[in-house]
């Protein structure tokens, strides 16, 4: 399941299970929240997706946050 390999990779594929096994239907979770993060993963863990959500995620990086928000 977990096909990449760096660092980085280990700790994303970790937390992706972590909150897989919270999520699962029949762990008590919502179907609808287990699928999200499913997709999720699907686009994290392929490596042109992953480009491609990261160049689009950088746009929306600069939007103004009000102060409330922020830490």
């Amino acid at each position: 399941m977990c096909t990449l390999q760096p660092p980085r990779a280990r700790l994303a594929c970790q937390a992706y299970r972590e909150a897989a096994r919270c999520l699962h239907p029949d762990k008590g979770g919502s179907a609808e929240a287990f699928a999200r993060l499913q997709a999720a993963w699907e686009t994290l863990r392929d490596p042109g997706r992953r480009a491609a959500y990261d160049a689009c995620a950088h746009d929306y990086r600069h939007q103004y946050v009000p102060q409330e928000r922020q830490r």
